[in-house]
């Protein structure tokens, strides 16, 4: 009855069968990089990488490597909810693009705080139906050592958190707005200068980088006072805070004001003072 009715059950076993297939047999997105249309990860590696990846059904996970097709498989039939260990060792010759193929089928692809990227290319990007974390950073500093400096996150609906804490070499704007499920966000420690949430986001947790240039707070219902956090406010030259019952705006223009930070575009409404 979840499912609809009768024939969208059948439906919804067949292409689960064929996409089981599919990745066992090594055709349709699982063949070739340039097939995302089931969901890809994809970087630039700079240097060995082992992928924790974690099915959300019946599969056989797929890393390949574009510049000379090469392909490595779990090797099996890896169970939904298991994860699977895939070491995918550096092209010599050059850097070159890595894509973790079916990533709608995926509801983990692990921790990439450590990976390195290639030079000539350093974005992670990332588009993935049934993803539920993407962690590229981490709390601990020390525990960062990846050179992403751009991440870029595609449709996303089942993503809750983004964890991009102290990645150092992260900077320009960081679009979320296709995570309508967010709930966590942090970047402190990063360069980044703008971040986009969704409408109406459910985010209760957000953490800023001192690096921020451009606020915006709309319509943010979950979000509160404690569950937003940042060292500094100093960078700021846009603010837009309206439509959040728990978040106190006059007070973040303040703060904003007294660490002297260049704002020129101000919008705060819904304060009494």
């Amino acid at each position: 009855q979840s499912l609809g009715s009768h024939y969208e059950a059948e439906v919804a076993w067949v292409t689960l069968r064929m996409l089981f297939l599919a990745s066992m047999n090594e055709f349709g997105a699982f063949a070739d990089y340039v097939d995302s249309s089931e969901g890809q990860v994809s970087f630039r590696q700079g240097g060995d990488f082992s992928f924790s990846l974690t099915p959300a059904i019946d599969m056989n996970p797929a890393v390949i490597q574009g510049k000379n097709s090469k392909k490595m498989y779990a090797g099996k039939r890896v169970m939904a909810g298991e994860s699977v260990t895939i070491t995918m060792p550096t092209d010599t010759s050059s850097d070159t693009m890595v894509y973790i193929q079916g990533a709608d089928w995926l509801s983990d692809i692990g921790d990439f705080s450590k990976v390195q990227i290639g030079s000539s290319d350093k974005k992670f990007s990332v588009s993935s139906k049934r993803v539920q974390k993407i962690k590229v950073g981490d709390e601990t500093a020390s525990e960062v050592t990846t050179n992403i400096d751009k991440l870029d996150i595609g449709y996303c609906p089942s993503v809750t958190e983004v964890d991009a804490r102290n990645v150092n070499a992260l900077s320009d704007n960081v679009d979320l707005s296709k995570c309508p499920r967010l709930r966590r966000a942090y970047f402190g420690g990063t360069s980044v200068t703008a971040i986009v949430l969704p409408d109406g986001a459910k985010i209760q947790e957000y953490d800023l980088p001192s690096s921020l240039i451009r606020l915006s707070l709309r319509k943010l219902p979950l979000l509160t006072t404690d569950g937003l956090t940042y060292d500094t406010l100093d960078s700021l030259s846009y603010l837009w805070v309206e439509d959040n019952k728990n978040i106190e705006g006059y007070e973040l223009l303040k703060t904003a004001l007294d660490g002297g930070s260049p704002l020129n575009n101000i919008r705060v409404i819904g304060f009494d003072r």
